[in-house]
């Protein structure tokens, strides 16, 4: 920090006394002592100015994204400022708005980039990347065209750019072009041998256009980007699940490692750099090295141990289980109901099972307990939701949510909670194998998982009752909350890889949610999905109200809370019934879904909320 002002101070009193231009360029070298760390340098560099030109890229009146629409419009004003500067410095301007030329094809500007534009096309430019980026990992996930507002915006065409945006001025001495051949010739003539690119977007058009970074370097010029006066067309539900202005930086990072310097507006207006006001990142002090190794350690240490661990999930395991708590010896798990000669209720003896499970794995578990009672049933009903208010006199039982935590070691208060429902239907004789035998099954696998995993953050895993009323992840809810700790996701595993028949051989996973919250999670299962190449049909769903485990928690307070579920509409036609069996269970599909929570719960853990 302290470097990094004095070099500013230093460069504010130099341009005041000087015509020469004096730029600060940060650039990220590989440290010779830690593979794969970096470190930033910043050197100042004199250009003169009649030597320099800034291009002005894609900076449209209208863009198919509205969010990016509105950057640009923020930006625009701040950036006319600048370059009015400039072109006081006596710096060459060429504006550049793709696709535009047609509406400027009268204005001076335009006729002198025409004017001097190549005979032939310079074979140099292309859309290839540069021999220096070769094997580097591009930093973020834009295949999805990078709209990062909450309303996916529809990509053209048709294009809604007619020209650039009317808050930057166009002096009839600056250029007007989009073709890197007229440069080039417009570049000679006039003795360009420096140039600094701003404008939209650094990730597609700001590095890759015929006049972008990469050919301007082909071309010989001296470049940079002026990293404050850009944008990037990043979704924050895409990898790296970062938010937008952060994935900015992310494409700025590897633009100043493997293709060229960068620079601030500062070095021109002597303020303040620009920020969008909806950025909350701290302004950069020249820690973004360390930043950057640790990154680069997270998505190697994530990465291994999702390959290690994933692995492991033993589909047999899961299946041994569910015919155990549904079959064999347990044919249902309720508190109204004891095998012949058994003191304890089948949900009693599912609760010793469960805690032996976990207790063998190296968990400590523990219990807390809620009064219920069973559910009423009234045949008047549509045969799956028979469930109804339990009768007065019906007696009262108590029920126990068996929780076992795995206490992060650098935030201990923010915690990532797995629950799955362990009772069946209480109304009626149903084995509840896919309601919910697998769901409890599936969360046992990933404790197992987990259970030498050392969090950064909290991870609890609830197993919990909801086909007794009153539900006791409830009750496990409100204690949480009461602790006052903060809560970064939940997961409900219910159902998992249930369908209906129509869907048989597909391997299905829907994640519900309710909350704008609760879509960021279900849009991070389906990047982890992809990202590892898991096979499941992943979609999401959005429910109107707070429902089943997961709605507990969000009517708690706590809105970053689905479900993963096979089908929804759920579509098991033995929903509650009983012929809600063992053998009907798709043990693959559920595996699969085991799979995908536990990349969730790394990711959480590794990186925090998308």
């Amino acid at each position: 920090m302290f470097f990094a002002l004095s070099v500013t101070a230093q460069l504010l009193l130099a341009q005041m006394s000087s015509p020469v231009l004096k730029i600060t360029m940060q650039k990220r070298l590989p440290s010779e002592s830690e593979k794969g760390a970096w470190y930033v340098t910043s050197e100042i560099r004199e250009w003169n100015p009649s030597e320099t030109a800034i291009i002005i890229c894609d900076m449209w009146d209208h863009h198919w994204c509205k969010g990016a629409e509105g950057r640009v419009a923020e930006m625009a004003p701040y950036m006319n400022n600048v370059v009015s500067i400039a072109r006081e410095k006596g710096i060459f301007i060429v504006h550049a708005p793709s696709e535009c030329m047609e509406f400027y094809k009268n204005h001076p500007g335009r006729k002198l980039a025409q004017k001097y534009k190549n005979e032939k096309p310079n074979a140099l430019i292309c859309r290839d990347l540069l021999p220096t980026e070769k094997d580097a990992l591009w930093p973020i996930d834009q295949s999805d065209e990078g709209c990062d507002c909450a309303i996916e915006c529809k990509v053209g065409p048709p294009w809604p750019w007619t020209r650039q945006i009317a808050l930057l001025d166009i002096s009839d001495k600056d250029a007007i072009s989009d073709s890197g051949d007229e440069m080039e010739g417009l570049f000679k003539q006039k003795g360009i041998k420096n140039v600094i690119l701003i404008g939209v977007h650094t990730n597609m058009c700001v590095i890759g256009r015929t006049f972008g970074l990469r050919n301007m370097i082909r071309l010989g010029m001296n470049v940079v980007l002026m990293r404050d006066m850009t944008d990037t067309m990043y979704d924050s539900k895409q990898w790296p699940f970062v938010n937008h202005f952060t994935g900015n930086g992310l494409v700025s990072e590897y633009i100043e490692k493997y293709v060229c310097p960068s620079i601030l507006s500062s070095d021109f207006t002597g303020k303040k750099q620009f920020r969008f006001k909806e950025d909350p990142r701290p302004i950069s002090t020249g820690v973004e090295s360390a930043q950057s190794t640790q990154s680069k350690k997270a998505d190697k240490a994530y990465n291994s141990m999702y390959t290690s661990l994933s692995a492991k999930v033993d589909r047999e395991r899961i299946r041994n289980g569910v015919y155990y708590l549904s079959q064999d010896p347990l044919p249902r798990r309720v508190l109204n109901y004891s095998l012949p000669g058994h003191k304890q209720s089948t949900l009693e003896e599912v609760d010793t099972w469960i805690i032996q499970q976990l207790t063998g794995a190296g968990y400590k578990p523990e219990t807390d307990e809620t009064r219920v009672r069973a559910f009423g049933r009234d045949l008047s009903k549509p045969i799956h939701h028979q469930y109804a208010k339990p009768p007065d006199d019906s007696p009262w039982f108590t029920a126990r949510n068996i929780i076992t935590t795995s206490r992060g070691t650098e935030f201990p208060d923010d915690i990532i909670v797995i629950i799955a429902h362990k009772d069946s239907q209480s109304w009626i004789a149903s084995p509840g194998a896919n309601d919910n035998a697998i769901g409890t099954c599936g969360a046992l696998e990933l404790a197992m998982m987990l259970n030498n995993y050392k969090p950064k953050h909290t991870i609890k895993f609830i197993f919990c009752n909801e086909e007794h009323t009153p539900w006791t992840s409830v009750t496990a809810a409100e204690e949480i909350k009461a602790s006052g700790v903060n809560v970064l996701a939940v997961i409900n595993m219910d159902g998992i890889g249930v369908k209906p028949p129509e869907q048989k051989g597909h391997l299905t996973n829907v994640t519900r949610y309710t909350t704008p919250e609760g879509e960021r999670l279900a849009d991070m299962m389906a990047d982890l999905n992809k990202l590892h190449k898991i096979g499941l049909e992943q979609s999401k769903y959005q429910s109107k109200q707070p429902g089943d485990d997961d709605g507990s928690f969000i009517n708690a307070g706590f809105p970053w809370s689905v479900l993963n579920i096979g089908s929804m509409p759920y579509g098991d036609p033995n929903y509650h019934l009983e012929g809600d069996t063992a053998e009907k269970v798709d043990y693959e599909n559920a595996a699969l879904t085991v799979k995908l929570t536990l990349a969730a719960v790394l990711h959480l853990d590794t990186y925090g909320r998308p």
